[in-house]
């Protein structure tokens, strides 16, 4: 059977009311959604060919290329032309020459290597319009940058330029190149016309050869070979006076030029002043006598009387004087020690090949 529920008894006096419904739940308004959006599928960018992007990487590697080779070409034009020769060589800058005159001048000179670089590099270190005119000396080891500088600081002081006892006229052009005077200036000074009076007995055909005075001489950016070289000659002369040789070499019976001759052949035979007086006395003896000089010094004299036509070489104030003021003696023969630098006299030719024979086996020989 079903069972059911109890019934609720129903309480007397007390009224029932109407039945109210429990509230509904309030509905929860919520806010619209948003739209989905609408998903669309871009195409693909089209890509640049292959050779477009070859050829841009191709142009960027040359372009690299030929910068890297530019540095370097414009690093090597700056340096020195050779970094060993120091030959001071002459550069005259006048004014009114632009930095590519200047360029130009040093470059045919030999002391930069590159005149369109030179002009570059003042224009990047704005050195262009300050470069000052003068003469100056540079050498072939000098960097463009040790050159504008010098150029800029108007550098051209003064220097001393040295001319040895014995020295010929090829190596003072030697000495005077690598002072910075061109050969053609040099040539020039050798012959040209000076006024001293110790040029006054000097033969027509001769040269300016033992005529230069052996000393250290001070020049500057206004110097010119022909100025050193009648500089040279005036000091020669002031030497003369000075030591009253002139008067010296008269009462031997000599011009000065005579004189010029003897003693540069006395200097080459003997570095030793005790040594030179001697020997101009034997060479003067062997003049008065007729007798033939025979210096292996000279060869000629061997063959030819008298004198040679000119000096040989610078003259020593010391081989002047040994002319002028030789020792008293009556020695004809001389010989050279193989161990010094002395030498030994002899009156006669048997006395002389004693001499050699004891003396000088070594440089007689060779002669």
């Amino acid at each position: 059977m079903d069972i059911l529920p109890p019934l609720k008894k129903h309480v007397p006096g007390r009224p029932v009311g109407p039945v109210i419904p429990p509230p509904k739940p309030a509905v929860q308004h919520r806010p619209p959604l948003s739209p989905v959006p609408q998903l669309s599928i871009a195409a693909d960018k089209p890509r640049k060919p292959r050779w477009l992007l070859r050829g841009i990487l191709l142009v960027t590697g040359l372009v690299l290329i030929i910068a890297a080779s530019l540095g370097g070409w414009y690093w090597y034009n700056l340096q020195p032309v050779n970094s060993t020769d120091t030959t001071r060589r002459s550069a005259k800058i006048t004014s009114g020459m632009s930095d590519s005159d200047i360029g130009t001048l040093l470059q045919q000179a030999g002391l930069i290597r590159s005149a369109e670089v030179f002009r570059v590099y003042n224009d990047l270190n704005g050195t262009k319009n300050k470069l000052q005119a003068g003469t100056y000396r540079f050498s072939p080891n000098q960097t463009v940058a040790q050159i504008v500088q010098d150029l800029v600081a108007g550098k051209t002081d003064a220097f001393n330029v040295t001319i040895p006892p014995g020295a010929t006229l090829g190596q003072v052009k030697n000495i005077l190149l690598t002072a910075g005077f061109s050969g053609d200036s040099i040539d020039v000074a050798f012959t040209a016309h000076y006024s001293s009076p110790v040029l006054a007995t000097r033969p027509a055909e001769a040269t300016l050869e033992g005529y230069l005075f052996p000393e250290t001489y001070q020049v500057d950016d206004t110097t010119t070979a022909q100025s050193f070289i009648g500089r040279a000659i005036d000091q020669l002369q002031t030497e003369l006076s000075t030591h009253g040789l002139q008067q010296q070499f008269a009462s031997q019976g000599l011009t000065v030029h005579q004189a010029l001759t003897l003693a540069s052949i006395v200097a080459k035979e003997s570095s030793l002043a005790s040594d030179q007086k001697q020997i101009a006395q034997v060479f003067l003896l062997r003049l008065q006598r007729g007798m033939l000089l025979e210096t292996d010094t000279v060869p000629s004299t061997y063959e030819q009387p008298g004198l040679p036509i000119q000096p040989i070489g610078a003259v020593s104030l010391a081989a002047l004087q040994a002319v002028g003021a030789p020792v008293p003696g009556d020695y004809l023969y001389f010989v050279a020690d193989d161990n010094s630098a002395s030498s030994h006299f002899a009156h006669t030719l048997d006395e002389q090949s004693a001499n050699i024979a004891r003396y000088c086996k070594v440089k007689c020989a060779s002669n």
